[in-house]
Formats: C-alpha cells, structure tokens, sequence
C-alpha cells in the first residue's frame, strides 16, 4: 500500500536520523555507526567537491568519519537541513537536501552550505538510503533559490 503521506514523514524522520547521526557538540559524541541502520549495506557517499569525487562504501565513510575524530579533526560538528525538495513514486524517493553546516555550534555564519542529493528505497523494514551525494555552494555555483524554500 502506497500512502505518499506516511512516506514522506518516514523519509523526513530518516533524514533528521542521518543529520543527527554525524553531529555533535564539543565534549559530545557523534553517532556514525548509526548509519548502518539508516542505509542500505551497499549504498554509496559521493564527496562532489573535490576535482575528482570521492566515493564512500558506508562502512568506508564510517572510518574516515572516526579517523577524523581520532584525530582530533572534528571537535564539534552540526550538520542540519534547512530546505528540502522530496519526490516520491512507489518504492523510490528523490530528496535536495539544503543544508548548512557548522564546525562551531555558536558560529553565525555557516562553514559550508550546500545540497545533499539522497537516494531512498522503501524495504521490508521501511525507508533507507540507497546512495547520497554532496557538493557544497560556491562562489561562482550559489543553490538555486528554488533549494532555498520550501
């Protein structure tokens, strides 16, 4: 049974899931195994920023996430949606998630804003992520205002 309302607050409800997954505030922990629940075990995460893409198999960018916290690359990190375009047909879900992020939770002005393409497939356990990929705002590359609003 298709129910396009139901599906859009569980996609919406997932989604929040993802952006609280990799954020926290100094002297808090994030939560990136998490994403092994929120994502299909093959999906894939696409950094688009840099000249040539890189990549991610979820347990992949798990690691690189934990390394950058070993490392003491991340000490605060706030990830958060502010817009989102969101399609739904049957079984399949489209979502231009804006969003803007913050190394400093009492900064201003975002680090980086930007869009989040996030793929999802509604499974015998409910909506996950089949792949996600992200490019953030340039200069001479500003969102569209039409990912600005809902």
């Amino acid at each position: 049974m298709f129910d396009p309302e139901k599906d859009l607050k569980d996609i919406d409800k997932l989604t929040r899931e993802l952006y609280q997954s990799i954020s926290f505030v100094e002297g808090g922990k994030p939560e990136p195994d998490k994403l092994k629940d929120l994502l299909l075990d093959d999906a894939r995460m696409i950094n688009t920023d840099p000249e040539i893409p890189v990549n991610f198999g979820v347990g992949e960018f798990i690691e690189s996430f934990k390394d950058a916290l070993s490392a003491g690359a991340l000490k605060e990190f706030n990830e958060k949606e502010v817009s989102h375009k969101t399609e739904i047909f049957g079984r399949i879900a489209q979502r231009f998630s804006t969003y803007e992020a913050r190394f400093d939770a009492g900064a201003k002005e975002p680090a980086a804003v930007g869009i989040n393409s996030i793929q999802f497939v509604k499974t015998d356990e409910g909506w996950k992520v089949s792949g996600m990929c992200w490019f953030n705002q340039k200069k001479e590359n500003p969102i569209p205002q039409k990912y600005l609003s809902e």
